[in-house]
């Protein structure tokens, strides 16, 4: 009978540990697997710019947090999220017929995680990785 009640308490605490570790890890993974959304927009977006020999934009509209290919019906961030793009950069990436784009690095996440997707000039290559914490 004691033996039974040691293992209940030790699972009651064990209980009592779990959500605030879920609670920790949900956001970074929402965040992740909205860049890798985001990330799949902007290929797709160069798929049909080198596709259809014609010129693909993705808008970042910071205000409202959400992202759209030219045409299409935007797309909102998950709650909480936040894109931001550096300095005078602009908010519309385009892909050309012959799959180059204009460039962007646009970091998305939630205080100081997040990650960042980069778009290559030349060759419209779209990366995603980690974000570098902010020094303050």
């Amino acid at each position: 009978m004691l033996e039974l009640l040691v293992v209940l308490a030790i699972a009651s605490m064990l209980a009592a540990l779990v959500p605030p570790v879920l609670s920790a890890v949900v956001p970074g993974m929402k965040s992740k697997a909205a860049a890798r959304e985001l990330a799949a927009v902007m290929r797709e977006a160069r798929h049909l710019a080198i596709s259809r020999s014609t010129t693909i934009d993705v808008v970042i509209d910071l205000e409202t947090h959400t992202y759209a290919v030219t045409g299409d019906e935007p797309e909102d961030l998950p709650s909480g999220a936040v894109i931001t793009i550096p300095g005078d950069a602009p908010t519309t990436l385009r892909f050309y017929a012959d799959g180059s784009s204009n460039g962007i690095n646009a970091r998305l996440g939630r205080g100081d995680s997040g990650y960042t997707i980069a778009v290559d000039r030349l060759m419209g290559r779209v990366t995603v990785s980690e974000a570098q914490a902010v020094a303050r």
